[in-house]
């Protein structure tokens, strides 16, 4: 008898994010099903018009359209700072936002998380080029690596921080008069990543991807999570209208193409 082939889910994903961990074990626990990934810059216009099924995206502060989308937030993204090779952050593990005083910001992650990814590339090639330095998701950093660019994790201020002088910039060091393109010395957003799906496609193998993804054991029932795990999917961003603007060429892990109009769906390897 012949054996029945795979059905895929469609899984499309932020630049800096992995879930190869999570492609495996939904092939390996869920009978006739196999992933199939693909990155690109907006995925929710993927989900959105159906190219996807389900999209593991990175958000900011507003989160997604609450009427429209599910959405479990996973975990909290690491910031980093981005600057020329042989730049002092070099030789640094990790760098505080009070170190960057004399920096020139040439781009940093906006107050509502939501990065500009045109922008971002090209100012990593200024960055390149030994001008200034920018902030952003380490991650997205690290998946836009940029010859000549070193990246480092940066520690952020805690938001309530006794000392108000705690993690602060020198405004006239990164003002706009002094530094030209300075975008000033606000602290950047924040991003999480979050499993998002179309309400309407709340269909039975979507329910396995996501609990795979937040940590469930294989032969658990989809209550079972760990305490820490449940906390995580409690923080769901708050809902917002989540952005649509026509997606840009995929790049990132899964090596997503635009060909004849489709995407390049690239699954495990058997």
């Amino acid at each position: 008898m012949a054996q029945l082939a795979p059905r895929y889910l469609r899984v499309v994903f932020s630049p800096g994010i992995n879930p190869d961990k999570w492609f495996a074990r939904f092939d390996d626990r869920v009978p006739g099903w196999r992933s199939a990934g693909a990155a690109a810059d907006d995925p929710l216009t993927y989900i959105n018009n159906g190219e996807a099924d389900v999209a593991i995206v990175r958000l900011g502060q507003g989160g997604v359209q609450k009427e429209k989308f599910h959405a479990v937030t996973l975990y909290e993204e690491q910031m980093g700072v981005a600057a020329p090779k042989e730049h002092p952050i070099e030789v640094m593990d990790r760098v505080k936002w009070a170190e960057l005083s004399d920096e020139m910001f040439m781009y940093t992650t906006p107050a509502d998380g939501i990065d500009d990814l045109l922008k971002l590339r090209e100012m990593l090639g200024v960055v390149a080029a030994n001008v200034g330095i920018a902030v952003a998701p380490r991650p997205l950093l690290r998946a836009l690596r940029t010859r000549g660019v070193v990246n480092r994790e940066l520690l952020l201020p805690a938001p309530r921080d006794e000392d108000p002088d705690a993690g602060a910039v020198d405004s006239a060091a990164v003002s706009g008069e002094e530094k030209g393109t300075a975008p000033g010395p606000e602290l950047p957003g924040t991003t999480v990543v979050a499993v998002v799906w179309l309400k309407e496609r709340d269909a039975e193998e979507i329910q396995e991807f996501v609990g795979i993804c937040r940590g469930r054991k294989a032969g658990s029932s989809r209550g079972e999570l760990s305490g820490a795990e449940q906390k995580r999917a409690a923080r769901t961003p708050k809902n917002a209208t989540s952005s649509t603007t026509t997606p840009r060429r995929a790049r990132g892990r899964a090596g997503a193409r635009k060909k004849s109009g489709k995407k390049n769906w690239k699954g495990r390897r058997h």
